[in-house]
């Protein structure tokens, strides 16, 4: 697999989502609480139902990536679940709340571009047709399908995608506009994709953006487009082709975060030891690409390795 760039630990003052009261030791909360990403919320929903039981539950709080990253700095959270890296801000907002910040490596993702099913012009769009599309540059300007490749009909454009608070926002503006946060602000935005994929099949001049699991839940309701630098290199967004690395300008890398203190609870770290195991066993049946054996076992060492210092 083309190695996608990350490190087990991160040391930083950090905090989390749900209340300071819940990373105590004796806290009256009987559940185990995972905020975070909303690419991820079909890959924990998993591992959580195969967890609870009558003495142990977890609630799920979909925030986004961003968000769950403040509430874990600011001792609101003890798990997070992440579609990219904390930032450099991240983690210096965390350090200052004296949080050490530890990140799980869990799994690779697809960022996938998709079209309404009824699209029959559109199977591929190269890095550059995407960055003229999203670009602020853009906004109240680009909004023809014909704007963006010869040959393309006089339609309207409809964007739909992730909001502010996600990390997919944050990655696809990185790697697609060159900045990351940065995009036009005249598309249709939401933090649960559930909603986004619903409206892309629902519009026929669609053109919208989602993790990997939520596009081929929904196919053949929506169009997969493949994308690459030119139409030649374009490829569709797979399993395989992420762990070949021909899918590599919109692959990523997701991410488990937490604390020392938060796991003197053990049911936390026993969740996210069962969460690891989950992605190993149903992650790619569910549109997720598996770590390789040896990143799996990196990330479970360093959570055994894990103590309240």
């Amino acid at each position: 697999m083309k190695k996608l760039t990350w490190s087990l630990l991160f040391l930083a003052a950090c905090s989390s989502s749900t209340s300071l009261s819940e990373l105590s030791e004796d806290s009256r909360s009987s559940f185990v609480h995972v905020v975070g990403s909303s690419t991820l919320y079909p890959l924990t929903q998993k591992a959580a139902s195969e967890f609870a039981s009558d003495q142990r539950q977890v609630r799920i709080s979909v925030t986004g990536t961003t968000k769950g990253f403040a509430d874990l700095c600011s001792k609101q959270a003890a798990i997070v679940a992440a579609s990219r890296p904390i930032s450099e801000v991240e983690l210096s907002e965390c350090k200052r709340s004296q949080v050490d910040v530890v990140a799980l490596p869990l799994a690779y993702d697809a960022i996938t571009v998709v079209v309404h099913p009824e699209n029959t012009w559109t199977s591929y769009l190269t890095v550059s047709e995407l960055r003229r599309i999203w670009s602020p540059e853009s906004q109240g300007r680009l909004v023809n399908w014909n704007q963006i490749r010869e040959g393309f009909p006089d339609h309207p454009l409809v964007l739909f995608g992730p909001g502010k608070d996600s990390g997919t926002f944050d990655s696809f503006s990185e790697r697609v506009v060159g900045q990351r946060g940065i995009l036009r602000r005249d598309y249709v935005s939401s933090e649960d994709d559930y909603l986004i994929v619903h409206k892309i099949t629902s519009t026929k001049g669609a053109l919208g953006f989602v993790g990997l699991s939520y596009a081929q839940r929904k196919a053949p309701a929506l169009k997969i487009v493949a994308v690459g630098l030119t139409q030649a290199e374009s490829v569709l967004p797979s399993v395989e082709t992420v762990q070949a690395g021909s899918y590599k300008h919109l692959a990523r890398l997701t991410f488990l975060y937490t604390s020392p203190p938060a796991l003197v609870r053990g049911d936390r770290k026993e969740f996210l030891g069962h969460y690891l195991q989950t992605v190993k066993l149903h992650g790619q049946s569910m549109g997720y690409i598996p770590l390789s054996n040896l990143e799996s076992a990196a990330s479970l060492a360093r959570l055994r390795e894990i103590t309240d210092e």
